[in-house]
């Protein structure tokens, strides 16, 4: 999914939908942000998710979208 420069402007005005949206668009990267490695009880190594790291992310970008710089915004 492509963000559009509008979508962002309205994200940054508090929109929730373009909230929404930059969320979806950001998805993926903000998962491997949050990718956490661990052991199970054999020693074997996994990797996960972490659901509440995510969510704190989640939480600084929609934060941070106030701030954003859009040239004619």
């Amino acid at each position: 999914m492509k963000l559009t420069i509008e979508t962002i402007r309205e994200a940054m005005k508090g929109n929730p939908l373009a909230i929404d949206q930059v969320l979806l668009h950001f998805d993926k990267y903000l998962s491997t942000c949050a990718t956490l490695e661990g052991y199970d009880e054999h020693g074997c190594r996994y990797s996960f998710v972490d659901s509440e790291l995510k969510g704190h992310l989640q939480s600084k970008l929609v934060l941070a979208l106030p701030k954003f710089r859009v040239e004619g915004a």
